[in-house]
């Protein structure tokens, strides 16, 4: 349970508690009580204001149900005071609760920072992904096999990711890093489902040039599977992309084999559906 919840949970308790004191307090008697000792003797008094000035004090020694009423009224009041210091220190720990919401403490670290996903800064997740905007790392070569030992070790490696038009990746996703669409971003939670681990929009290098596949993923055998998703359909777009296929095929990725490509459709909708079977086949889920 999150600080913000725990004292929204007590402020509610604080007033149902102060409704429940204020009710009983409507039926007590009108007074306050006063115990003097005379001696091994204890005197019990009302003490009432008099209608002029002044107070009266009447001996109720002989009525224990008023004594303890009385002594109920006092124990409210001072229970009801308290509650209300209780309550204003609740109400100022709920505004300085929101100095701990992450947006909020992300600003107080290091630039760089916001380049680390959520669930890493949270401890919540071992598999989010880390790309890399700010150049520091070099483009890896592109390839057809995966080489490493360990497919999850790689995947939280960071790696040197697309800095083209920073201004797009608004699309957050689950992993706690962003995309440029909201269809990649709901691509992100089909690999994620299946288990396959990828990287999005990494630069790599290709015949001195860089290229960035949508997705990168290394299938069970070891290959590496690059997937692009087309989401535009005009004339430039489709171009550029089919400039890029020539240039996949140069170092053996070839669609069908270790190439995935697949689209919104012409109203700009997404079905998962399809795409989470195309991504099985090629990956060879079953």
């Amino acid at each position: 349970m999150n600080i913000e919840v725990t004292i929204e949970l007590l402020l509610r308790w604080v007033h149902s508690e102060r409704i429940h004191l204020n009710n009983e307090m409507k039926h007590m008697p009108r007074g306050t009580l006063v115990i003097t000792t005379n001696g091994p003797r204890r005197i019990s008094y009302l003490n009432q204001l008099r209608s002029g000035t002044g107070y009266t004090y009447k001996g109720i020694g002989s009525d224990p149900v008023l004594i303890q009423l009385l002594a109920r009224k006092a124990y409210i009041k001072q229970y009801r005071e308290r509650l209300e210091r209780l309550e204003t220190q609740l109400q100022e720990l709920q505004k300085k609760s929101s100095e701990l919401f992450l947006e909020t403490m992300r600003l107080a670290l290091p630039k760089h920072f916001e380049l680390i996903p959520d669930d890493w800064l949270l401890g919540r997740s071992r598999n989010a992904l880390c790309p890399v905007l700010d150049g520091s790392l070099a483009p890896e070569p592109i390839g057809t096999m995966f080489r490493g030992n360990s497919p999850a070790t790689w995947m939280r490696t960071p790696y040197r990711a697309n800095a083209s038009y920073p201004e797009d990746l608004i699309h957050r996703t689950s992993n706690g890093f962003s995309c440029r669409s909201k269809s990649e971003a709901g691509i992100t939670g089909v690999y994620d489902e299946l288990g396959i681990p990828f990287h999005y929009d990494e630069e790599l290098a290709i015949r001195m040039e860089t290229i960035a596949p949508d997705f990168r993923g290394i299938r069970g055998d070891g290959a590496f599977i690059y997937h692009e998703h087309w989401g535009l359909q005009s004339d430039g777009y489709i171009r550029r992309n089919l400039g890029k296929l020539h240039k996949y095929a140069s170092e053996g990725i070839l669609l069908g084999r270790n190439l995935l490509i697949t689209c919104d459709d012409e109203s700009g909708g997404l079905n998962l559906s399809l795409i989470r079977e195309q991504i099985r086949d090629i990956y060879r889920l079953g």
